[in-house]
């Protein structure tokens, strides 16, 4: 989440909380996913 956050600021220069939100709706997306499908937390370095 961080490298996506970090892209969204540098590369696309997205001011303020545009790329807080775009974070949180991708962790949400995820949780739900998550929630969906019953399994546990599964870190990834993709």
């Amino acid at each position: 989440m961080r490298d996506f956050d970090q892209r969204l600021v540098s590369h696309n220069t997205r001011p303020g909380k545009v790329p807080l939100t775009a974070v949180m709706r991708k962790l949400l997306v995820t949780l739900n996913a998550i929630a969906r499908d019953n399994q546990p937390w599964a870190y990834s370095d993709t």
